[in-house]
């Protein structure tokens, strides 16, 4: 017995090593714990005798708040001589219809089944049957920019994750919900948000190393960015946000030895500033801390006067008839949110400090 279960072993291992499917046969491509190879994949193995695993491209799940519904997501591939390859994508697996797919797909292409009744793909693009989300980039697919369609609204969890030749990508203004992770390390060096976007996700652009620019219009609905949603993007000089009244993770963003933000936060936030006699005065704006005061000189420049948690300033040494100028810049110091509650390896701030935008000068003269 002993001796017919080392010849099975060792066969095993033969078959293994010389790239067969032991798993497979031409009928049912379909391999062991619910993986599936798809034709064009199958071929010789990197020599290590794993299993047969190394070839894999799909894995079947089922949605744990939707039984009945599953999707496919891929799992890493050793052999990369198959990369920029097409990819087959599956409607059925282990006889189960496939409703969606996670994640973008570390191939060129996509050879999609056109009777699919849940999803479809275009131009190299999956998305559910309806367009409206956005689900799968072929990761490796040649093209430099892509536009996503006018009418998708929902960009999928990694949708968009480590595509290695993209270099733009627009987002048109149906959007309004991006998933986690969905565009963790790309290329692109610049992004602008639809206003409709009311949180970036964890992950978002997690180590988008080459993100220099990122655009949030001044009338955006956003009021929240999660863990790790900027973390490594330390090219990102700074970023600006519609208002103060924001919540930022803990862990959102990459931080120097002093535990500041690598990227200055700024806001559109904009105090409208009056004055009455030696006096300047302005409202209250959601969310500020505190303002500087400033004086414009002769040669043009801001000098700063004064810092005050108030709303107005009063100046005793005002000359008569002599014209004065004056602006008002607010500042916010928030809390950081408690976000994950895994284990973190770095130290990260307990507040953040958003830089305002200065107000329009005014002129005083008594």
């Amino acid at each position: 017995m002993k001796k017919i279960i080392c010849t099975f072993l060792a066969a095993f291992v033969i078959l293994t090593a010389l790239g067969i499917n032991v798993n497979a046969d031409e009928e049912h491509p379909e391999v062991g714990w619910e993986y599936y190879s798809g034709y064009d994949l199958l071929g010789g193995h990197n020599g290590s005798a794993s299993f047969a695993y190394n070839e894999i491209c799909w894995r079947v799940q089922r949605d744990s708040e939707e039984p009945r519904i599953h999707y496919i997501r891929q799992v890493p591939i050793v052999n990369s001589e198959y990369l920029d390859g097409t990819v087959r994508v599956p409607s059925t697996m282990k006889g189960y219809n496939i409703h969606y797919i996670v994640g973008s797909c570390d191939f060129g292409a996509f050879d999609f089944d056109l009777e699919n009744k849940y999803m479809k793909c275009v131009d190299n693009v999956i998305f559910d049957k309806d367009g409206k989300k956005l689900m799968s980039y072929a990761a490796r697919n040649k093209r430099e920019e892509y536009a996503i369609p006018e009418g998708t609204e929902v960009i999928g969890y990694e949708a968009f994750a480590s595509c290695c030749n993209l270099n733009k990508v627009t987002i048109p203004g149906s959007v309004s919900r991006i998933e986690s992770g969905a565009f963790q390390h790309d290329n692109c060096s610049a992004y602008e948000l639809p206003d409709k976007i009311d949180i970036i996700p964890m992950y978002c652009f997690y180590y988008n190393d080459k993100l220099t620019e990122f655009y949030i219009p001044e009338n955006s609905k956003l009021r929240k960015i999660e863990d790790y949603a900027f973390f490594g993007c330390d090219e990102l000089a700074e970023i600006w946000l519609p208002s103060f009244e924001i919540s930022i993770a803990r862990h959102a963003f990459s931080y120097d030895e002093d535990l500041k933000t690598k990227t200055a936060l700024r806001s559109c936030a904009k105090p409208f500033v009056t004055a009455e006699g030696n006096c300047i005065k302005w409202d209250k704006l959601p969310g500020a801390s505190y303002y500087e005061v400033y004086q414009k000189t002769d040669g043009g420049e801001y000098k700063l006067l004064n810092t005050v948690k108030g709303t107005s300033c009063k100046f005793a040494s005002l000359k008569q008839g002599k014209e004065y100028v004056f602006a008002v810049k607010p500042f916010a110091i928030i809390d950081a949110a408690d976000g994950y509650e895994g284990i973190f390896y770095h130290e990260c701030p307990d507040t953040f400090t958003i830089e305002g935008t200065m107000s329009e000068d005014i002129s005083v003269c008594i």
